[in-house]
């Protein structure tokens, strides 16, 4: 619940949803730079989570959504990345944003 709890300390609207988003997903990610360089528009991934961001907070970008979650990465541009899927259930994918926080720069 990370990604959670940095969008509502920091201002977002973080809401219970009544259906739980679970099992695997199309990430659709809309800017493909800093810890998405290099990867496609569309990204598979693993989601577990019953809480969604539905405004990340001032300052913050959506880097990335699913098909019923409009906020599946955010930024700020400086220091601040959050993804609400699991990037370690994917090798190609968890391996790409890793390897991309590793070498960001602010």
């Amino acid at each position: 619940y990370g990604m959670q709890l940095m969008a509502h300390l920091l201002g977002g609207d973080v809401v219970a949803e009544g259906k739980r988003e679970y099992g695997p997903a199309t990430v659709e990610i809309a800017e493909r730079a800093g810890i998405f360089e290099g990867l496609s528009g569309q990204e598979r991934a693993w989601v577990s989570h019953g809480d969604t961001v539905r405004r990340p907070p001032d300052g913050f970008t959506v880097l990335a959504r699913t098909a019923s979650v409009p906020v599946a990465a955010m930024t700020d541009g400086r220091t601040r990345y959050a993804v609400q899927f699991h990037p370690e259930k994917s090798q190609r994918l968890g391996l790409a944003l890793i390897a991309n926080f590793l070498k960001w720069k602010p």
